[in-house]
């Protein structure tokens, strides 16, 4: 399939867990309903404007989302920085829609996420399989070790996936060389 220079950009900026736009994770139901916020990221202008998990995006700058492709709504919401893009949002239990004015901006996620649990239990959430994942993998897993963890909750929920050779790095910590054929 084609892809333009923009849509390849956006791509691979994904990937490297940076994003242009309002720092969200956006879906659309169906054809015939508005963008629901599945998950606004904690350091981006959404979250930070109070938009969060569940509310719904009825108009993007005047433009009601319930005709639209997500794709579409996707390049209303993030073609440059610094410029303001109006909102229409509903939820549940607001007698009417509210308008947010939110700054385009670049937004990073954090493709892992480490805890420490009572009982020395280590949690490591990634988030997809990006360039560094195996090497932000094992600086997780040694700092975990170093704080003397004896049980790992490996979190892969909602990982897309992505770089396959990151993901094979990683299951070696598991597995081991001499797992693979």
């Amino acid at each position: 399939t084609f892809q333009d220079p923009d849509e390849v950009e956006r791509i691979e900026a994904a990937r490297l867990g940076v994003h242009w736009g309002l720092g969200a994770q956006l879906v659309k139901p169906a054809k015939d309903q508005p963008l629901v916020v599945v998950k606004p990221h904690y350091d981006g202008p959404a979250y930070q404007a109070g938009i969060r998990t569940g509310h719904r995006i009825l108009e993007v700058n005047g433009i009601s989302t319930h005709d639209r492709d997500p794709e579409e709504i996707k390049r209303l919401t993030s073609p440059s920085g610094g410029e303001g893009v109006h909102l229409l949002v509903l939820r549940w239990g607001w007698d009417a829609p509210r308008t947010f004015t939110l700054e385009r901006r670049v937004v990073e996620v954090p493709q892992i996420r480490i805890q420490f649990f009572p009982e020395k239990i280590g949690y490591i959430k990634l988030a997809s399989f990006g360039p560094k994942s195996a090497a932000d993998f094992e600086k997780a897993l040694d700092g975990l070790e170093a704080l003397g963890m004896r049980a790992l909750i490996f979190d892969l929920r909602d990982n897309p996936g992505g770089n396959l050779d990151q993901a094979v790095q990683i299951a070696d910590f598991f597995l081991g060389e001499k797992a693979r054929p």
